[in-house]
């Protein structure tokens, strides 16, 4: 059975959508959107890219046949709850990062401050040990928190920046690389056409998926996928679902 196409070029360009419809965007002034180019605002837009990506390169037909439903719309909370998430989630399993931030969540809701980024800041070395952050990740996020408190990281300002000022500007602190910036990109602001080929999941999906019999470095990983552009999220999201739902 053919799949449903995604809205035509020409809709596309007829068709806007304003940046401050998002949920987790609301009062961020941007000029409007087209529909299924710039970000991914809900699990429609999803399906919608999936199934242009599939169009467009059939292999993905098989990571949506065995994975045998559309990924989740996962969503992160801008600013400095959505980048401490991902600092949190460096180089560690799912499981243990979603331990280590529920403790400091629950934390940090103990103080009853509006302002995470000024909670985190405030709360004793030691606290931050006992829930499970190592020495360099609370080094890394006593950094983010600072430049979220100065203003030099307003997620309101991040949203207006092109993906390649959005990475130049968060790889400048400690502990964000390209691959916390790419994921900051596409799971935050909802980016539509961004891929973190540095990531192991996603090249050991992608190698499984195209047969290869090598697992493809970032620089090669990243050569590969533009050609998915302007699709290059939709690829991400699917492959990683394919990769976790695959036998």
């Amino acid at each position: 059975m053919r799949l449903p196409r995604c809205v035509g070029m020409a809709e596309v360009q007829k068709t806007t959508r304003t940046w401050g419809e998002s949920r987790y965007h609301k009062g961020i002034t941007k000029p409007e959107w087209r529909i299924a180019v710039d970000f991914i605002a809900n699990a429609s837009d999803l399906q919608c890219h999936i199934n242009a990506l599939i169009d467009a390169h059939p292999i993905y037909a098989e990571a949506l046949r065995v994975a045998r439903e559309y990924p989740p719309m996962h969503q992160k909370t801008p600013g400095f709850v959505g980048l401490a998430e991902i600092v949190v989630s460096q180089q560690i399993s799912k499981s243990a990062a979603n331990n280590i931030l529920a403790r400091l969540w629950q934390r940090l809701e103990s103080r009853t401050a509006d302002d995470p980024a000024r909670t985190f800041a405030d709360l004793p070395h030691e606290e931050k040990r006992v829930v499970g952050l190592s020495r360099p990740k609370i080094r890394y996020l006593d950094g983010i928190a600072d430049a979220c408190l100065s203003g030099e990281l307003e997620s309101e300002n991040l949203a207006n920046l092109d993906n390649a000022t959005l990475i130049k500007t968060l790889t400048a602190l400690p502990g964000l690389g390209r691959w916390s910036a790419e994921i900051y990109a596409l799971f935050v602001l909802q980016r539509s056409d961004v891929f973190p080929a540095g990531d192991l999941a996603l090249q050991e999906a992608y190698r499984r998926l195209l047969k290869q019999p090598d697992r493809p470095n970032e620089k090669t990983m990243r050569n590969e996928i533009a050609a998915y552009a302007p699709y290059r999220s939709a690829a991400a999201r699917l492959l990683w679902h394919y990769y976790a739902m695959r036998p």
